[in-house]
C-alpha cells in the first residue's frame, strides 16, 4: 500500500467509517476485534477518537482510541508519558512497517494492544472515497431544493428549535429523576447512565410517568441540576464533559457546608479551593511563575488544608486548554462558577429567576436583561489580571463570565429548566414567558454548520439571526441532513429525496 502519501485526515475517516473490506481486525497478536462504536471524533488534544466501545479478544472495552500512520509515532509524540492517554484501550496503525517487537504502552504501563489496518483497506477503495479530502460536505437536497419556499424552511427550523428544546427538558427530567431516587432509595446512578450532551431524538429513553409534582418540591434538587448543567455550559464544547463531573464530584450539599456566616468573599475563595483542588488544578508551588499566583495558590491550598474536606481529585490531563482562547481556559471559568455557586447559595439564584420569569411586568427583552444580570460574573482581584493559576497575564481580564456566555447558558439550561418547572407545576404563565424568552434572544454566531445550512438550503432569503432559528439549524444539520435522514425531513420530503 502507498501508506505513505495517506494522510492522518483520511486515517481518520477509514476508522469513523469503519471501511474495512476484509473482516474481522485482528490485533497484533492475533485477538479479533469487533467495533461495536468506533468513539466520537476528537479535535484537540488527546486521543483521535474518545469513548469507543470495542470487543477485543471476546471482551468488550471502553476507551479511547489513537490513531497513527506509523507505529513509532506514539513514542515519536510522547503519547507514553501523557496520561490523556492512558484511557486508550486500541492503537489503530496503517502499516505494519517496523513493527517487529514494538510495544506500546501508556504512562500508567499499560500495554495497548495495536491493529495494522494495511491487510484490511483496499487502495482502490481508498483512492475513490477519498480522493479530494478537501471537498466539504454538501447537503444531499442542494442541488434540488431551491424551490423550497422560505416559509417552508422557516416553519421547519422554527419546529426543529422546539425538537431540541424538548430533549433538553427531558435530560435535566431524567436528571431530577435520579437525584429523587438516590434522595429515596439510595439507588445507584440511573439504569440509562448519563444521557449525552447531543442525541438523536430517537435514541431518548422513554421516561415512565411514575412521579407526581409533589416528588418535585425539593428546592435542592433544582438547583443541583441548574448547577450541574450551567457547569457544563461553562465548560464550552471542549471541557464540557470535565464540568460536569466536577459538579458531580462536588455537588452544592458540599459546597453548602462552607460556614455561611462569612463574608461573601471569603465564602467564594473556598467554593475555589474546593473546586480547584477537585478538579487536580493546583498547580505546584515550584511551576508557578511571579510571586502574586505563588502567594495565591498557596493560600488556596491552605484553605483546602483547612477545610478537611477528603476529595476524589480529577486529573490535570482531563482538562483541555489546547486551541482555547485563554478567556475560555477552564481556570477562568472555574474562577466564575465559584461566584455562581454563591449567587446560587446565598442569594437564592433559581428562585430569583422563577420571580423574573413570572414578573407580567417586565418586557421579553427586560427579563432577558434581569437574568442576564443574575449569571454574569466580573472579574475581580486576582482575576483581573490572571487566566490561569501559574502566571500572570499582561491583558486586563473585565470578565469571568462574560453576557455571550451567559445567553448560552440561558437558552441551554434556564430555559429548559423553567419549561421542566411549568410542566411539573402545571404553570402556564411560565411556560410560555420562557418560550417569549427564548424567542426574543438575537443570534450573530456563526460555524461552518450554519454556513452550509444558509448557502446550500435558505440561500439568503432569510437570516438565521435569533434563537430558535440558530438551534433549529443546528438540530436539523446534525440529526437529519448529517444521517441523511431525508425521509424524515421537510424538505427532504418536499423534494422527494428517498
Amino acid at each position: 500500500m502507498k501508506s505513505e502519501i495517506i494522510s492522518e485526515k483520511t486515517l481518520r475517516q477509514i476508522w469513523r467509517g469503519q471501511s474495512f473490506y476484509k473482516l474481522p481486525l485482528l490485533t497484533n497478536d492475533g485477538k479479533e476485534i469487533k467495533v461495536v462504536s468506533p468513539g466520537k471524533s476528537n479535535p484537540d488534544g488527546g486521543p483521535d477518537f474518545l469513548d469507543a466501545q470495542i470487543y477485543i479478544g471476546g471482551t468488550l472495552y471502553t476507551g479511547d482510541v489513537e490513531l497513527h500512520k506509523n507505529i513509532e509515532d506514539w513514542k515519536q509524540h510522547t503519547h507514553e508519558t501523557d496520561p490523556k492517554y492512558n484511557r486508550v484501550i486500541l492503537h489503530v496503525v496503517l502499516s505494519n512497517k517496523n513493527s517487529n517487537n514494538y510495544s506500546i504502552k501508556t504512562k500508567s504501563k499499560r500495554v495497548v494492544p495495536t491493529v495494522y489496518l494495511e491487510s484490511y483497506v483496499s487502495w482502490d477503495q481508498l483512492q475513490n472515497e477519498y480522493s479530494d479530502e478537501s471537498t466539504r460536505r454538501t447537503l444531499k437536497c442542494n442541488a434540488i431544493n431551491g424551490g423550497i419556499s422560505s416559509d417552508i424552511i422557516r416553519n421547519w427550523l422554527q419546529k426543529l428549535s422546539v425538537e431540541r428544546l424538548e430533549y433538553k427538558v427531558r435530560r435535566i427530567e431524567e436528571r431530577l429523576k435520579e437525584l429523587i431516587r438516590f434522595e429515596k432509595l439510595k439507588e445507584p446512578p440511573a439504569r440509562y447512565g448519563e444521557i449525552p450532551v447531543e442525541i438523536s431524538p430517537e435514541e431518548m429513553p422513554n421516561f415512565e410517568p411514575e412521579y407526581s409534582a409533589n416528588d418535585f418540591t425539593n428546592i435542592h434538587h433544582w438547583e443541583q441540576v441548574l448547577y450541574e448543567y450551567t457547569m457544563e455550559a461553562l465548560g464550552y464544547i471542549k471541557n464540557q464533559f470535565a464540568f460536569l463531573k466536577l459538579a458531580r464530584l462536588l455537588p452544592l450539599n458540599k459546597l453548602k457546608l462552607i460556614n455561611q456566616t462569612q463574608e461573601s468573599e471569603e465564602k467564594i475563595f473556598a467554593y475555589e479551593a474546593l473546586l480547584f483542588g477537585y478538579a487536580g488544578l493546583l498547580p505546584s508551588i515550584k511551576k508557578v511563575e511571579d510571586k502574586e499566583s505563588r502567594a495565591y495558590v498557596a493560600k488556596l491550598k491552605n484553605r483546602l488544608t483547612n477545610l478537611n474536606v477528603s476529595s476524589d481529585e480529577m486529573n490535570e490531563a482531563e482538562w483541555q486548554f489546547f486551541r482555547l482562547r485563554p478567556e475560555n481556559f477552564p481556570t477562568i471559568r472555574i474562577a466564575g462558577a465559584s461566584r455562581i455557586i454563591d449567587k446560587i447559595i446565598s442569594s437564592a439564584l433559581f428562585k430569583s429567576i422563577i420571580k423574573i420569569t413570572s414578573d407580567e411586568n417586565l418586557s421579553n427583552d427586560g427579563k432577558l436583561k434581569h437574568i442576564v444580570a443574575l449569571l454574569k460574573v466580573d472579574a475581580d482581584s486576582f482575576w483581573q489580571n490572571h487566566f490561569t493559576l501559574d502566571k500572570k497575564s499582561d491583558q486586563r481580564i473585565k470578565v469571568l463570565v462574560g453576557k455571550e456566555r451567559v445567553i448560552e447558558i440561558i437558552i441551554n439550561v434556564v430555559i429548559p429548566v423553567l419549561l421542566l418547572y411549568a410542566r411539573i407545576f402545571k404553570k402556564r404563565e411560565i411556560r410560555q414567558n420562557a418560550l417569549n424568552i427564548f424567542e426574543s434572544i438575537k443570534s450573530s454566531k456563526t460555524s461552518s454548520l450554519i454556513r452550509t445550512i444558509n448557502s446550500e438550503l435558505i440561500r439568503d432569503r432569510f437570516k438565521i439571526d435569533t434563537a430558535p432559528m440558530y438551534q433549529g439549524a443546528v438540530q436539523l444539520y446534525k440529526f437529519y441532513c448529517a444521517e441523511e435522514k431525508c425521509a424524515e425531513c421537510e424538505v427532504g420530503i418536499q423534494v422527494q429525496i428517498i
